[in-house]
């Protein structure tokens, strides 16, 4: 019989195995998923504590909107720099 619980359980377990953090300085880790993007390829994120403020940045250095852009779908950036996409 197929559980949910179980089978929850399983896929937090492999994520969290097959994720890979990496202290790149003493400000920023790099993300290393085991997801994948439309090419396949290994979706990576940064996460930056923010000197002035008490938060976190997370980036993928661009690279969605690159994929997407690859694909023909261009996204423009609300006008307000205050507002987090």
């Amino acid at each position: 019989m197929l559980d949910v619980k179980d089978l929850s359980a399983q896929h937090l377990a492999w994520a969290h195995d097959e994720t890979m953090l990496t202290q790149l300085n003493s400000g920023t880790v790099k993300i290393e998923s085991p997801f994948v993007d439309s090419f396949h390829d290994g979706l990576v994120m940064y996460a930056t504590k923010m000197a002035d403020s008490n938060t976190i940045e997370l980036t993928d250095d661009g690279w969605t909107n690159d994929n997407l852009e690859s694909h023909g779908l261009y996204l423009n950036r609300p006008p307000s720099a205050d507002t987090i996409c």
